[in-house]
């Protein structure tokens, strides 16, 4: 059948006017979210695994190490406000008075055949030098004289160190001095503001004397310091800097004091949907000739973390080695018992790269031996098998292990390896350096040249070239976006090239996060590359808004609710608002009942027909959305409506 123009149209109006009646136009609210959180935790405070004693005398004799070591005045000695390098106040000792401070007897403070490290603050006084010692015997395994050194590993003589000089102390100025023990080389290095004042080798264990610590005095009844001392810390099983010639300025004395890092867990924190990744830092290769390059940091992941929020929680992050191994990188659920990797709290985990004093390349971190559910390896470094130096391992990341530095099987220096599942870096060559694996986006990696080129993208830096000048050197690692732009894992540095005596060249760089440093060449006047920090990324969907604003009013037969939607729905759109409900006041669910839950899209009231009169009741509302629900509602009970009969303080009352 056919209809006319007019008649269709009417028609299709009519339809249209039943179905709008029928079938309301229904336009559900819009609301942005933002995407999910990402935190970078990237600070190395000092206070680490390592770290055995650290008082900062900041008006108190507290020990801020994981150790809590008890320490004890004598003389009257107690912190100052008269003189202080960080915090406001330093411990003041002086001779007149025979002050002191000690700890208890402890192994913390015996090296055993491990590196070890004292550094420490001090301001000399009417020309008071630092003087302090493990014990009260005559020999000890480590004792500052005056500007002197002296070790001791028979407690008859002085064999280790005799009359090692620490350099000027000049009244009036605060100096930072630094003992190193490197057990890898057996290298003892002595700094003074960070430049080198002695060095000398010795492969003696340390004499252990099973005492304390104590700073300000020297032996029983023996001698007094005169002055001030801050940020005094006994470091064991790290060499925490290293150098190679006297005079030289290897480290930029601390500008800060040394904290230990903490974490307030943010109010929006979902336990439900997280991730909590870690890079280990990498290491780097020891001065003093032909080396391998160092290892890259391991990488572990796990998801999902139950953390209160508002709650503090430590965590660590694997300094990048300076001739030394990498640190371990690792987080905890709480701020106790996360002294080391292997702490009950840690709950993630990732093993720093290996530093290496030989022509072997180091390892990289060992996912055997880190924490958490998803883990791989960091690259090894490449072998100095003959004249130039090992590429460094790249890090681990998100994609994949990090890859091995090349090798320099001649004169030409090893590529450093790819990061994050990238590929390994190319063996130097005869005279020309090997190129830098590729990043986990197969491209990245540095070519060999005079000097080697730097990775880019998680790319390994190109091995330098053999050459009688510094043109030779390796180049840096680059850093990839596995976290986001700015934030990855790091490619290994190149190998330096081989040179002719009294060349200097440098190892290339290890990159952000994780990359081990370039080998060094058969010269003893090259370094080599310093491996990178490591770097803890959190990573979380955040948690709704509560609901704000809620209002009960009460009438025969019903409760009626009205509250106002949340400021911030998280990461996603709010899809069901959820009623709890209970016969006494809360303040978790854990303490009322669900009474319903409904879409977000049916609005923002509620009428509790399931009200029982004569009672009262408490509500608070939560808001869900596609991965977490939120905190509860401001709360508000049924209360008196005017010319109801409600029960008010177990009284029935008509108003």
């Amino acid at each position: 059948m056919r209809m006319d123009g007019d008649k269709a149209q009417a028609i299709l109006l009519l339809v249209s006017m039943i179905v709008s009646f029928v079938f309301p136009l229904v336009v559900f609210p819009s609301r942005a979210y933002a995407a999910a959180t990402v935190i970078f935790l990237t600070s190395t405070n000092g206070n680490d695994e390592y770290t055995k004693l650290l008082p900062h005398f900041d008006n108190n004799l507290t020990d801020s190490s994981a150790s809590a070591h008890t320490i004890t005045a004598f003389g009257s000695a107690a912190p100052s406000a008269a003189q202080s390098k960080f915090g406001g106040y330093s411990l003041l000792t002086t001779s007149a008075s025979s002050q002191y401070v000690r700890t208890g007897a402890s192994a913390d403070f015996a090296p055993g055949t491990g590196s070890y490290t004292i550094d420490f603050w001090f301001y000399g006084v009417s020309g008071g030098s630092p003087f302090f010692a493990r014990g009260d015997s005559t020999y000890a395994p480590y004792l500052i004289y005056g500007t002197s050194f002296y070790a001791s590993s028979n407690n008859t003589s002085w064999d280790i160190a005799d009359a090692k000089t620490i350099g000027t102390v000049t009244s009036g100025e605060w100096v930072h001095i630094a003992i190193v023990r490197n057990v890898s080389t057996n290298t003892y290095y002595i700094f003074n503001n960070g430049v080198q004042t002695d060095t000398w080798v010795n492969s003696s264990t340390p004499y252990d004397n099973s005492s304390y610590m104590q700073i300000g005095r020297i032996q029983a009844g023996g001698t007094y310091a005169n002055g001030y001392w801050d940020e005094f810390r006994f470091s064991k099983g790290v060499a925490r800097w290293t150098g190679g010639t006297n005079g030289v300025q290897y480290f930029t004395p601390p500008a800060a004091s040394y904290g230990t890092d903490t974490w307030t867990v943010p109010s929006d924190w979902n336990s439900s949907n997280n991730t909590i990744e870690v890079i280990g830092g990498g290491g780097s290769p020891s001065s003093g000739g032909r080396r391998g390059g160092g290892g890259g940091g391991a990488y572990s992941k796990i998801s999902n973390l139950s953390l209160t929020a508002d709650a503090s929680v430590m965590y660590v992050v694997g300094s990048g080695g300076s001739g030394t191994a990498g640190g371990d990188t690792y987080f905890c659920n709480s701020t106790s018992n996360c002294a080391s990797i292997g702490g009950s709290a840690v709950v993630v985990g990732a093993k720093g790269g290996g530093g290496t004093s030989s022509t072997s390349g180091a390892a990289g971190g060992s996912s055997s031996s880190g924490v958490g559910t998803i883990k791989y390896s960091g690259g090894t470094g490449g072998s100095s098998t003959s004249w130039g130096g090992g590429g460094g391992g790249g890090s681990a990341g998100p994609s994949g292990a990090g890859a091995n530095g090349g090798s320099s099987t001649n004169q030409g220096g090893g590529g450093g390896g790819g990061s994050n599942g990238g590929t390994a870096g190319a063996d130097g060559g005869s005279s020309t350096g090997g190129g830098g694996g590729n990043g986990t986006g197969g491209n990245g990696g540095g070519a060999g040249g005079s000097p080697g080129s730097a990775g880019t993208s998680g790319g390994g830096g190109g091995g330098g070239n053999a050459s009688n000048d510094a043109a030779g050197s390796g180049g840096a690692g680059g850093s990839d976006t596995a976290f986001d732009g700015t934030h990855g894992a790091g490619g290994g540095g190149g190998g330096a090239g081989d040179a002719s005596t009294g060349t200097s060249k440098v190892g290339g760089a290890g990159s952000l996060y994780g990359g081990g440093g370039g080998g060094i060449p058969d010269d003893s006047n090259s370094t080599g590359g310093s491996g990178a920090q490591g770097i803890v990324v959190i990573t979380y969907d955040a948690t709704p808004g509560a609901p704000t604003n809620l209002v009960t009013t009460s009438a025969t037969g019903a409760v009626s609710l009205s509250w106002t939607a949340p400021a911030s729905s998280g990461p996603s759109n709010l899809e069901t608002y959820g009623i709890w409900r209970a016969t006494a006041s809360f303040s978790a669910i854990t303490s009322a009942t669900l009474l319903t839950s409904f879409a977000t899209s049916t609005g923002t009231s509620y009428s509790d027909t399931s009200a029982v009169h004569g009672t009262t009741y408490y509500y608070r509302v939560t808001a869900t959305n596609a991965t977490a629900t939120s905190s509860l509602s401001n709360q508000r009970s049924s209360g008196s409506n005017s010319g109801r009969i409600i029960r008010l303080g177990g009284l029935l009352r008509a108003s």
